[in-house]
């Protein structure tokens, strides 16, 4: 009984080994035919890969070549677009993304914005800074911590870390300014003491200086 079992498993085994081999006869891949492509394409096909990649365009958007300053986001309309109608329309030349425009009850936030998706800049608010006052507008002062400043969290600035502007004068608050794109507010050209404070941070050890700093304790 059981060397009948047996057998009949070897020729169950041998069946399928046949038809395993059957299988693989049937399907045997034939060697691979000779490249039919003519000699003149493969030259050329040859010729192309030797030339270098083009140079990658410029992807900057357009307004990265344009200095720092303190928007005015209460123009009417950006740089080169023309108000017609209440509508901001882009000047001859101007190649924008964006449609025609009406930004009178636009805010800040959303002018900005703006900006970085049209490629576009509002124009410079001209006049002075209060240099005097104690932090960039948007930042608050850290107490307790001599002349430092942070960002409050809704403000927008290259700069988020806590400064210290300790020792700076008003070229190196200039220069700082226009780095992080945090501005101090417009000095008011009608207060002559306020004013006079100001430009005396120009010496890092000058009297305007020093107050603010005393202030600041």
């Amino acid at each position: 009984s059981c060397s009948l079992r047996h057998g009949t498993g070897s020729s169950a085994r041998d069946n399928v080994a046949d038809d395993l081999s059957d299988v693989q006869a049937m399907t045997t891949i034939s060697s691979a035919p000779e490249d039919p492509t003519p000699d003149g394409i493969r030259e050329l096909f040859n010729g192309l890969a030797s030339i270098p990649a083009p140079a990658r365009a410029d992807r900057s958007p357009p307004a990265a070549g344009h200095v720092n300053c303190d928007r005015d986001y209460g123009a009417a309309c950006p740089i080169d677009f023309e108000l017609v109608g209440g509508v901001c329309y882009p000047g001859e030349g101007i190649n924008s993304p964006c449609k025609p425009t009406v930004f009178q009850n636009m805010t800040k936030d959303k002018n900005i914005r703006w900006e970085m998706l049209c490629g576009s800049l509002f124009p410079c608010m001209g006049g002075s800074k209060d240099f005097a006052s104690p932090c960039p507008s948007g930042w608050d002062v850290v107490q307790g911590d001599g002349w430092r400043c942070r960002p409050t969290p809704d403000t927008v600035s290259v700069c988020r870390e806590a400064m210290s502007f300790e020792g700076f004068n008003l070229d190196m608050l200039t220069d700082w300014q226009q780095k992080c794109n945090a501005f101090w507010p417009a000095l008011d050209v009608t207060d002559l003491d306020r004013q006079a404070e100001a430009e005396d941070l120009s010496n890092p050890i000058g009297l305007g200086a020093t107050v603010r700093r005393l202030l600041a304790l």
